[in-house]
């Protein structure tokens, strides 16, 4: 997992536990490290989680919140949309 994706996810971990974001944290602190296997999640299953902590980061706005999720989304191999990083 490279830095970059490393600190979206960090940041996450930073928000407030408010709403579908708890469950966004929850997946992040899980891509971090997998809670059975003790390390980070890696291709498909990194890909996967990444979809889930971008569903419950929906209501997650302002610029802080799209840089973050552009990250994620070109982790996760998602066309980014007029994004802010590329």
């Amino acid at each position: 997992m490279d830095q970059e994706l490393k600190r979206a996810l960090d940041k996450i971990l930073e928000l407030p536990d408010t709403g579908y974001q708890d469950y966004a944290k929850t997946y992040a602190k899980a891509a971090l490290c997998h809670p059975y296997l003790g390390r980070e999640m890696v291709g498909e299953e990194l890909r996967t989680q990444l979809l889930y902590v971008l569903n419950n980061l929906k209501y997650w706005k302002g610029y802080e919140a799209q840089t973050t999720k552009d990250i994620l989304r070109k982790h996760a191999g998602v066309k980014v949309k007029g994004g802010l990083t590329g």
